[in-house]
């Protein structure tokens, strides 16, 4: 069953980017800074058997795109930076999180331990990156072109082979996802139909799509086999961009999740719906802050990575009350 909350407006919600957001450097003002990030670091480097803050800060670029790492290391950086916000006082009303940002949002919400967390979505990055060697998939960007055209674009390719929606970043912003050929002659073609850009990403796999089938059912097991609390804090699940309550119903939204498109319009819109008003990008980078800008243009959105962007965040929110 899904929930509805107080639409009594002008709530907070946290939202926790996902891979393609990582950057050498992500993370090293607040570990410098905070006791609390460096106890986080290490947890994690335990946990992952890697030097964490040698791959955030120094490391090489190319070993940190790499999925198996990439997944974990966002992860981390993240949920160090949510924990420097709850420190000040700022917690979140409801949380939601992009494909891997999901897994912190999650851990933000109460649903998951930390540790927990960090083992889930190092063996999802694992088992995507294992499963994306193996099918050779591609994912690319579709900027400024109507889902409709998107759509009879799909269908046209997929005669080529494999091509679905993947993420629906946006009305403006979408991401397709398949086998390589299929993808590349749907790029040519969202061209030719006057998309703004089409962009190929530089990804591991053709994630959340029919491809990853072998992943969801490797994942799948990881997941059932996890403790999902209960929690007063809503989240938004991508699967199907509702607010879900039960274990049970989370599970299955995760599992989903691996080859199911990310639905982040409709959940940055269910946010609103329920009631938010100031959206906080917890995290590197701030790719999720510009999408929600389009999207609800009418929204405070804010976001945390570094003591800069904290105490912008804090003057604005200390402005709203």
């Amino acid at each position: 069953m899904e929930r509805e909350i107080n639409k009594k407006g002008k709530l907070k919600g946290f939202i926790f980017p996902g891979q393609g957001s990582q950057y050498i450097g992500m993370g090293k003002d607040f570990y410098q800074r905070y006791s609390s990030v460096k106890d986080i670091f290490e947890q994690a480097s335990d946990v992952l058997k890697i030097d964490v803050k040698n791959l955030c800060f120094q490391g090489d670029e190319a070993i940190l795109k790499e999925t198996r790492y990439t997944q974990s290391l966002v992860f981390t950086v993240s949920f160090a930076c949510f924990t420097v916000l709850k420190e000040k006082g700022i917690i979140p009303d409801i949380v939601a999180g992009h494909s891997l940002g999901e897994y912190t949002a999650l851990v933000a919400g109460g649903y998951l331990d930390f540790v927990d967390g960090l083992k889930l979505v190092k063996k999802r990055g694992e088992v995507m990156q294992e499963v994306g060697g193996k099918h050779q998939g591609v994912m690319a960007a579709i900027i400024g072109l109507e889902k409709e055209k998107i759509n009879k674009i799909l269908e046209e390719a997929g005669r080529w082979g494999v091509v679905v929606a993947a993420n629906f970043n946006s009305s403006m912003q979408i991401v397709i996802s398949g086998e390589e050929i299929a993808v590349r002659k749907a790029k040519l073609m969202a061209e030719k139909e006057g998309a703004k850009r089409v962009v190929i990403l530089k990804v591991g796999g053709a994630f959340h799509s029919p491809l990853m089938a072998e992943a969801k059912e490797k994942i799948r097991w990881e997941i059932e086999k996890v403790k999902i609390h209960s929690s007063n804090i809503p989240i938004v699940m991508n699967a199907n961009a509702k607010i879900l309550t039960t274990p049970q119903q989370i599970k299955e939204a995760m599992i989903s999740q691996i080859i199911s498109p990310v639905l982040w319009e409709d959940s940055v819109k269910e946010m609103v719906n329920a009631g938010v008003t100031t959206f906080i990008e917890v995290g590197p980078s701030k790719v999720l802050t510009g999408l929600v800008r389009q999207i609800a243009r009418q929204s405070l959105v804010l976001h945390v990575e570094d003591e800069k962007s904290l105490i912008t965040t804090k003057e604005k929110l200390n402005a709203l009350s």
